[in-house]
């Protein structure tokens, strides 16, 4: 294992990896893809699994290669991007759309798994966020489930709307819904809604909205099954 950390840290990091696998291999049955490629940021990690998975049912590389995507791939989903894997990550997008032009096909999608692009600002200079995010606006968040301190959950699965979960104070480990929007909640909008829940702020009208299903709807409903395949490794 090509790895320095302690143990916790390596059993963590193999449960992620073997999580996202997984999720490949899910999305590829359920849009019938012929050619799915999971792209790591680790050149190492890419050859263990092209090693250690020979069965595997999609291709493997990583976002070190010049040519990590190629004009055949149907799908290609970028595991667990971080920040300093940024620019390359963008490189691969930037080349599936190259690729796509050039054959006057439709657009490809592109999935980012479990990213952490938005993470770590520290030394990140203000034109590289900048571009940063711009480059995350382009993509639709299918499954995102984050806490807040320690009152609540942000949730979304893709079509339906960002809901927030705030956690019955009488009630351990039970959870309520508090409000639902068509944009993810963040900052001062969040701050209200969790005052609203626990009585300290006026209560407001929320909106609501439809989404199409498709491509989007798959990996959300995916996302929801990888989360009870990730209870199953901690028992």
């Amino acid at each position: 294992m090509p790895y320095s950390c302690n143990h916790q840290q390596s059993k963590h990091r193999l449960a992620t990896l073997l999580v996202c696998c997984r999720f490949v291999e899910f999305v590829g049955q359920e849009t019938r893809s012929s050619n799915v490629k999971a792209v790591y940021p680790d050149a190492g990690v890419a050859a263990m699994l092209s090693h250690q998975w020979t069965d595997k049912a999609f291709g493997v590389d990583s976002l070190n290669a010049r040519r990590p995507v190629s004009a055949d791939d149907d799908l290609v989903v970028i595991c667990c991007p971080d920040p300093f894997a940024a620019e390359e990550c963008q490189r691969a997008v930037r080349q599936v759309g190259e690729q796509d032009e050039k054959a006057g096909a439709l657009d490809r999608p592109v999935v980012l798994f479990n990213q952490r692009l938005s993470s770590g600002d520290v030394g990140i200079g203000l034109n590289a966020r900048r571009l940063r995010d711009n480059f995350l606006k382009r993509f639709t968040v299918t499954y995102s489930l984050r806490p807040v301190g320690e009152v609540g959950t942000v949730f979304r699965r893709f079509p339906e709307q960002w809901k927030v979960f705030i956690e019955e104070p009488e009630l351990p480990g039970r959870y309520r819904l508090a409000a639902t929007r068509p944009n993810r909640p963040a900052g001062e909008a969040l701050d209200l809604i969790i005052m609203q829940a626990f009585g300290q702020a006026p209560a407001e009208g929320e909106a609501q909205q439809q989404s199409s299903k498709g491509l989007l709807s798959t990996i959300g409903a995916t996302m929801a099954s990888m989360q009870r395949f990730m209870r199953s490794l901690s028992n």
